[in-house]
Order: C-alpha cells, then structure tokens, then sequence
C-alpha cells in the first residue's frame, strides 16, 4: 500500500471498508428469525381490524355498535336525530312520519339567524329528511309522505329569510 499524499486513501481501501456498522456480537452469529403467524404483518399491508368497513364493523357485533353509537349521539345531536328516525323507520310508516313531521315543525318554528357555520349541516339534514320521506316513508305510507314533502317545501321561505343565502 502506497500512498502519495499524508491522509489520501488508496482504492483498495476504499473498497475493503464496510457500508454499515458489524452487529453486535450477541446479534452476529444469531441466524435471521423466519416471519411467525403471530407477528404484525409488514407496513405495505393493512390489517382488516384497522380497515373502517361494514365487514369489520359487523366483527364488533351488535352490543359494542350500539355503544359506539349512542356514545356519539350524546356528543352530535344531528346523530341522534337521524338514529331516532331510523328507528322510527322499524316501527312502521305513521310513528316514522310523526318523527319527521315533528322535526320539519320544530325548524319551521325557529326564527332564529342561521349562522354560515350552520347552514351546511342544516342543508345535510333537510337533504337526509327528503331522503327518508321520499325513501322508507313513501313505501310505507303514501299519503303521510305527501303531506311531509309539502311541509319541506313550505320551509324554504323560512330558511332563506332567516340566513344570508
């Protein structure tokens, strides 16, 4: 080994220098574990507990959903509205339009200001009662989803004068 320079390094040593730290030696002459069954699978795949799906959910079973969901109500009321529709919806079409005509009255008797901030979910919810009366309750009941689509239609001035739309 020759060297020309005081601190230059031949190509020979360049080439016999390890890319990366030698394993400690309790690590060393340890062989490579094989992957186990029991072990997390690797960051390219996605285990079906963390996938959100009506599959895994259905896992959780009926009790734990229920939970879940009445945990949520008590925190967003526009939740445990619809649920209470939903509901209404199993037993029969006249308790299902009791519940919408109930609700459709209650924001028609509002005179409040409708803030920017409200109006979005506000718009989602009249959307989601269209939905329901002229889904579920107008199989069930023909006539009672006339009627509540003629009181959703008769809140559109109420709504309009109260927000900034």
């Amino acid at each position: 080994m020759k060297r020309t320079k005081p601190g230059a390094v031949s190509e020979e040593e360049v080439t016999s220098v390890p890319l990366s730290r030698p394993a400690p030696a309790s690590m060393a002459d340890e062989p490579l574990a094989a992957p186990s069954p029991t072990r997390p699978k690797s960051k390219g795949t996605t285990s079906r507990s963390r996938t959100l799906s009506a599959e895994a959910l259905e896992g959780l079973g009926a009790r734990r959903l229920a939970e879940l969901l009445m945990a949520q109500a008590g925190q967003e009321p526009a939740l445990a509205r619809r649920l209470r529709l939903a509901l209404a919806g199993t037993e029969g079409g006249g308790r299902l339009a009791a519940e919408v005509e109930k609700r459709l009255r209650t924001i028609g008797r509002s005179r409040g200001f409708i803030e920017w901030d409200k109006l979005r979910p506000l718009a989602r919810e009249l959307n989601s009662l269209r939905q329901t009366i002229a889904g579920s309750l107008a199989t069930t009941d023909p006539r009672a989803a006339v009627a509540q689509i003629g009181l959703l239609l008769g809140l559109a001035e109420n709504v309009f004068a109260r927000s900034d739309v």
